[in-house]
């Protein structure tokens, strides 16, 4: 087995994400509470680089949940480099430090990310021909090469599932290299989301019902959005089953979650219990924290103010096929209804400077454009701003989750400070 040492980019780090800019935005979130100085320097709908000096990679991953992989951006090459095999050699032999301990029989991987425009489709190839002989001018001549599979008409990627199944970041290493902007940024993995504990916690649970649920790592992003940490309270107040509560519980929240469905109050309850003895959480007297009630009464029985609230009020049912704009926004009606005589309540429960965080529906027509309800003025009476990502002036408003394939109904995020 051999060793390389050198120096290693802390500065600049290669982040492939779940969500697109709903990721960025729990990025945000997580170094902002840190007193981290950060900056995005270049994004995509799959892939972005970030530069903050000594980020501990490992600890972002297991909070976070709009992340796949983190790597660090060691070389930086501009597309002219990559025309020229010396001149690629040449900077990718300057860069010292790309793996540490490899041992003989270990696997490793490339996976590549681009955002389309200008890249080299030779790269790939090229990558993986200088990394197998570096490994032999290190000595390391039975290390096995993991093929990535095609994710999409350019990307290459070994998932994290496979990375860990495979235990390719154990003895062995992977690189990742990303395309954006007229640059090739390579550096080699750091870490990579862990799915099982999230599945476990989705489909482990004694009452599931993926029609009444948000997915677990959507529920943590909602979490992390918040700011809070341990010790806080967090309420949700159309907890449904209970899935954000779980995810908070997690963190180390204390969690207060209610419902105007007494069945889906038992289930959360229910799952609760489950958590708290799989996991060994404290969390007492589970009946008072998760319990029956309209949250259009919230102030009558929330007399404590709640530090931050992440919550998905309204999860209509899975469409067919496109709808018109005009059924699309009758559909709707019911639901804006709802929102407006709820977040006065959920204002009015919140502590000063705390955190609303809301998820809303927009439903995709058959006419390609997006229908949901305005909430501006709804806010605005409530003592609610819409808050602003300073080190992500692109971001858009709500946070739009990206759809999955062929996925009608779209989530809307707003992050909202009380003034």
């Amino acid at each position: 087995m051999i060793s390389r040492r050198g120096t290693l980019s802390e500065d600049r780090f290669i982040l492939v994400t779940a969500q697109g800019e709903l990721s960025l935005a729990e990025v945000a979130a997580y170094l902002n509470k840190s007193g981290a100085h950060f900056q995005v320097e270049a994004s995509s709908s799959q892939t972005a680089i970030l530069y903050a000096p000594k980020l501990d990679a490992k600890k972002m991953m297991d909070r976070l949940g709009g992340l796949f992989k983190i790597g660090d951006a060691a070389c930086v090459l501009h597309e002219k480099d990559v025309e020229d095999i010396d001149v690629l050699t040449e900077k990718l032999n300057n860069t010292a430090k790309f793996y540490d301990w490899v041992e003989d029989k270990a696997r490793w991987s490339i996976s590549t990310y681009s955002d389309e425009t200008g890249f080299d489709t030779d790269f790939p190839a090229l990558l993986q021909e200088y990394f197998k002989q570096r490994l032999r001018n290190d000595h390391v001549s039975k290390a096995r090469y993991v093929p990535p599979k095609r994710t999409r008409e350019i990307d290459q990627e070994i998932i994290a599932d496979e990375l860990i199944r495979q235990k390719i970041l154990d003895g062995g290493f992977e690189i990742m290299a990303a395309h954006l902007a007229g640059k090739y940024y390579v550096g080699r993995t750091l870490a990579a989301i862990s799915n099982e504990e999230y599945r476990k916690r989705d489909l482990g649970r004694p009452v599931q019902n993926p029609r009444l649920t948000i997915p677990p790592k959507i529920a943590r992003i909602l979490i992390n959005l918040t700011g809070l940490g341990p010790g806080q309270s967090l309420l949700d107040p159309f907890c449904g089953l209970g899935t954000i509560l779980q995810e908070a519980a997690v963190l180390g929240l204390k969690v207060t979650g209610c419902d105007i469905r007494g069945d889906r109050v038992e289930g959360a309850a229910e799952n609760m219990k489950w958590l708290a003895e799989t996991y060994n959480l404290k969390i007492r007297d589970v009946e008072k924290q998760v319990f029956r009630a309209d949250a259009k009464n919230l102030s009558q029985i929330i007399k404590r103010p709640i530090d931050g609230i992440a919550t998905e009020p309204i999860l209509l049912p899975p469409l067919r096929s496109y709808p018109s704009e005009a059924n699309a926004t009758k559909m709707l009606q019911e639901a804006a209804e709802t929102y407006e005589e709820t977040i006065p309540e959920m204002a009015a429960v919140l502590r000063s400077h705390g955190k609303l965080v809301l998820v809303a529906p927009y439903i995709q027509t058959n006419s390609g454009s997006k229908v949901s309800f305005n909430l501006e003025d709804v806010f605005k009476e409530a003592g609610l701003k819409l808050h602003k990502f300073t080190h992500l002036p692109s971001l858009g408003t709500p946070v739009m989750a990206p759809p999955a394939r062929d996925q009608k109904i779209r989530r809307g995020v707003y992050v909202l400070d009380k003034l």
